[in-house]
């Protein structure tokens, strides 16, 4: 059996990382179960979801921005994205 895994740090043009680590864990129904809701490791620089595939989807990237970007960045920044079709 294999797993998927997204992890997406983001990187300032100074080279510094954000507070926030995005994690997506591929998970069969692309929703955590009760047990790994239960047991599952937390901390406050990590930001986990599930998504069937491990990868990314248009809403997995929309919660990245509104949770995890914007909060972290001054309002003047750029964001640039490289070969996403989303």
């Amino acid at each position: 059996m294999t797993h998927s895994y997204t992890v997406q740090p983001v990187i300032s043009a100074d080279g510094r990382l954000l507070p926030k680590l995005f994690v997506v864990l591929q998970e069969k129904d692309g929703k955590f179960g009760e047990r790994v809701k239960k047991e599952i490791f937390k901390a406050d620089n990590l930001y986990v979801l599930p998504s069937k595939s491990g990868k990314l989807t248009k809403s997995i990237v929309q919660a990245w921005i509104e949770d995890v970007y914007l909060p972290n960045v001054p309002n003047d920044s750029v964001l640039l994205l490289d070969s996403w079709t989303g």
